[in-house]
């Protein structure tokens, strides 16, 4: 028979290091599935329990582990990522008036209905379990400077999407994106549990291109012919992402990162 302990033992021996020693054990025992499964595994009588066998059977018990997608305010030194609402319509519309943000954006954000159409597909996208959005707030000055979110959540897979982020240019280069990085990649990875989170951007946005892979992202690819902006030129996709193995060495320099910005 395969004992329940050795299951979650080998559970925390595989996946643990990324992670909170009690963050991910509790996260393991308060989901009904792994209790119901592990008993089921007690209950069978002599199981073969070869290598292959329970590696399989572990992978299968990390799948009944659902992220859990709901808003939550993030909170560093310089920033605070708080869940995004109608309510930040105005500010939000304050803060995106330099319209060299928008060069490269899918959609026209020119207009108080345009913002109003962003905050609200991050609404939409939150209520069907899929996006997690955020406006983004100084703390030095208390202002509302821009936004961003998780989207294109896919739960069974344990991916998910940062973008939409934009952020006003008076606070750009000062350490405050690099914090809202760190802070939601901390999420990702630690609380959601999330195998792979991924970027993309616009062919001719060198600029991002260099912020993300500077982040620790690595390229994938590109998607030609993916998106028709509205101006209707085309955007050929570049792709990059961080898988869950990566996250401790991108997570250390991230943190050398701020303690620089900090020194300034």
């Amino acid at each position: 028979m395969l004992c329940g302990n050795v299951l979650l033992k080998r559970v925390y021996v595989h996946k643990a290091p990324l992670y909170g020693h009690n963050d991910y054990l509790a996260h393991c025992t308060r989901v009904s599935r792994v209790k119901k499964w592990v008993s089921e595994m007690i209950g069978t009588p002599k199981k073969a329990c070869t290598q292959q066998h329970l590696d399989a059977q572990i992978t299968a018990l990390l799948y009944t582990m659902h992220m859990q997608v709901s808003p939550v305010i993030l909170e560093g030194t310089l920033v605070r990522l708080e869940p995004l609402s109608m309510d930040h319509l105005p500010a939000l519309v304050e803060a995106a008036q330099d319209q060299r943000l928008w060069q490269w954006w899918t959609d026209p954000m020119k207009t108080e209905n345009d913002m109003r159409h962003y905050i609200q597909t991050g609404l939409d996208g939150s209520a069907a379990g899929t996006i997690i959005a955020w406006a983004t707030r100084s703390k030095a000055d208390g202002r509302v400077i821009g936004a961003t979110r998780f989207a294109d959540i896919q739960s069974r897979n344990r991916n998910l999407e940062i973008g939409w982020t934009w952020l006003n240019p008076a606070y750009q280069r000062k350490g405050i994106n690099v914090e809202a990085k760190y802070l939601q990649l901390t999420h990702a990875f630690e609380k959601m549990h999330a195998r792979r989170v991924a970027f993309k951007t616009h062919h001719n946005n060198l600029k991002s291109q260099a912020a993300i892979q500077a982040l620790g992202a690595k390229p994938e690819g590109v998607f030609r012919n993916h998106v028709v902006i509205h101006d209707g030129s085309t955007r050929h996709t570049h792709w990059f992402s961080i898988i869950d193995e990566e996250w401790p060495e991108v997570k250390a320099r991230l943190e050398q990162r701020m303690l620089r910005f900090a020194k300034q």
